[in-house]
């Protein structure tokens, strides 16, 4: 799971490690791997990805198939 939150530090990235073990989580990484998901918050959106459920404050999304996500800008 990547964790995409303007400002977020250390408080949310181990909440997050704690709400979705045992999936492993990264905070702000430079890209995605294929098959990953990632919690988007703030108005960046990737393009071309796919919304698969919206979040209070942001959206859940899922990068598309077989390609290394960037992150949103």
């Amino acid at each position: 799971m990547a964790l995409f939150a303007p400002g977020a530090d250390e408080s949310a990235f181990y909440l997050a490690v704690y709400e979705f073990a045992p999936l492993p989580v990264r905070l702000n990484p430079p890209s995605v791997s294929p098959g990953w998901l990632a919690a988007v918050y703030g108005a960046g959106r990737p393009p071309g990805w796919t919304a698969v459920r919206e979040l209070p404050g942001g959206v859940l999304m899922q990068a598309p198939p077989g390609a290394s996500g960037e992150p949103p800008r």
